[in-house]
């Protein structure tokens, strides 16, 4: 995942959270980690703005270079601070929601996952378990190329080798966008909000959440109410 932009954007609302709820970890979850071009900067800045927190990032192949810069960098205990999980995200979540039932949720997820429908979809299906009302979700090629298109881990030359999922290649549904507008449609409780309509990553939060995006100062926040 390439969100770079909102690395810093994301931790100034990581900030925002622990000081209207002090002592509170941070927990976030990435799926579709790559060679961590958002992750390492996103940690970074979690350290250095001295919060407490755990983030999980997700991919379905594990890149050795970006594990070595974790266990490099200062500030991080890797068996409390970060989980970097070879897995599908398919087979994660339900683990995860079932081995968690008590879990309040993530404060930040960020998906990017395979671009496709069915995959998008199934991801969607678990935010009710795995966030909060005051969540900041980021879904990222949204507006890309893979909006109505499906593309598929299985066909990267980089991820031969990797045991993939049965997906349905012939669904008359493909892309990102389709799988998040249906979600929205047929889930009322989340709202949608393109801020960029031609960049990505759009932003899902849940209903009564408000949102407050200053352009101005490049913030991204929720007005928190008790």
């Amino acid at each position: 995942m390439s969100y770079l932009g909102w690395a810093q954007k994301s931790c100034f609302y990581m900030s925002y959270l622990s000081e209207c709820f002090p002592g509170k970890e941070i927990n976030v979850l990435e799926i579709g980690v790559d060679r961590g071009q958002t992750a390492l900067p996103l940690i970074h800045n979690l350290i250095y703005r001295g919060l407490d927190f755990h983030w999980i990032g997700v991919d379905i192949r594990a890149d050795m270079g970006f594990n070595e810069q974790l266990h490099f960098m200062e500030g991080i205990n890797i068996a409390e601070n970060v989980s970097y999980v070879k897995a599908n995200s398919l087979d994660f979540l339900p683990i995860f929601v079932k081995e968690n039932p008590d879990f309040i949720g993530f404060d930040l997820v960020m998906l990017d996952g395979d671009h496709n429908y069915e995959t998008v979809s199934q991801e969607l299906s678990y935010l009710d378990n795995i966030t909060h009302r005051c969540t900041l979700c980021l879904i990222d090629d949204y507006n890309g190329k893979h909006a109505i298109k499906d593309s598929f881990y299985a066909d990267n030359i980089h991820h031969k080798e990797i045991e993939h999922k049965e997906l349905n290649r012939e669904a008359e549904k493909q892309g990102v966008k389709n799988a998040v507008d249906d979600f929205v449609e047929m889930n009322s409780k989340w709202t949608l909000y393109n801020p960029f309509p031609d960049e990505d990553p759009v932003i899902l939060f849940r209903e009564g959440a408000d949102l407050i995006h200053d352009k101005e100062k490049n913030m991204i926040l929720f007005d928190i109410k008790e």
